[in-house]
């Protein structure tokens, strides 16, 4: 029998199911204090993003040669100190399928919401408003839809984006063929060519502020941005800049440089449609995650 610690909000009948193979759930959240304890006495830890991962909750568990894994419960792991763990030979799991359909509806969501003007409406209507000229739109059909990464979320993002007719280029460092029968293109030929950009690439050092006021420069005057990467990735001061210079039209922002938001330039920019962090948040990703949780935990334990 093994102990295992659950941070995140694993659903009743999955930590029933991870029970029921004879293991002891211990099911909270809990501080850094506390859980600089529990890495002392439980085999697995099953995280959410709110858990923080730190070198000094690794060196614990390292030292006391208890915990043999930890399943991230979603997929981005920024809450993890991914290198130092792989340095001290930590396994460390996460459940990026899941979370993949989630997001890829969103963004075009997003994107059909920012042409249109559907965030800027809904909110006006509601104090009265009502000027249809005010709000005139464009169409994403036979657009061009360059996508800054290309992994899981844009290959389901270009698919879906395929269907609704748009062209779709892509930039990723790692991949420079053709994937999936769409067009890889330099970084600055997505920048120069992109009606709509959409960043879908990991946090962390090597991409911090990635997309920066040189990259915005580059691109077309009044591109439609969307950003549901991580944080930092994006400098926000760079891209309320270009909002109002009118380089971006408009923006559909789910990740911030802080969270919660406090900037009020981002919170009160009429062009600019918010979203909490929750691109990843729906029951079936929920469904999907719960399902992979289980299955790294049978597997492993």
């Amino acid at each position: 029998m093994a102990k295992v610690l659950i941070t995140s909000d694993l659903e009743e009948k999955y930590i029933h199911q991870i029970e029921i193979q004879g293991h002891e759930i211990i099911n909270k959240k809990v501080d850094e204090n506390e859980l600089l304890e529990y890495v002392k006495e439980v085999d697995c830890m099953v995280v959410g993003y709110d858990t923080q991962i730190t070198k000094k909750v690794i060196d614990a568990a390292v030292a006391a040669k208890k915990l043999k894994f930890i399943v991230r419960a979603g997929a981005i792991l920024d809450n993890i100190d991914m290198e130092y763990a792989k340095s001290k030979r930590l396994r460390v799991y996460s459940t990026p399928s899941g979370t993949t359909n989630a997001v890829a509806e969103m963004v075009i969501g997003q994107m059909i919401t920012i042409s249109r003007n559907i965030h800027m409406t809904n909110i006006n209507m509601r104090k009265g408003e009502w000027d249809r000229e005010k709000y005139y739109g464009t169409e994403i059909s036979r657009k061009t839809l360059g996508l800054i990464g290309f992994g899981r979320i844009s290959r389901a993002i270009a698919e879906k984006a395929k269907s609704l007719s748009m062209r779709v280029i892509y930039y990723d460092k790692y991949s420079k063929t053709e994937l999936y029968g769409f067009e890889p293109v330099t970084m600055e030929k997505l920048l120069k060519e992109s009606d709509y950009i959409s960043v879908h690439i990991p946090g962390g050092k090597e991409n911090y502020h990635v997309i920066n006021k040189e990259t915005f420069d580059l691109m077309k005057d009044g591109v439609y941005f969307i950003n549901y990467s991580n944080c930092g990735v994006v400098d926000d001061k760079a891209l309320l800049d270009a909002i109002d210079s009118g380089k971006v039209k408009a923006a559909a922002l789910d990740v911030f440089e802080e969270e919660p938001v406090k900037d009020e330039r981002i919170l009160n920019n009429p062009k600019i449609s918010l979203t909490p962090h929750i691109g990843s948040l729906t029951a079936e990703a929920d469904l999907r995650i719960g399902q992979d949780v289980v299955k790294y935990v049978t597997e492993n334990l």
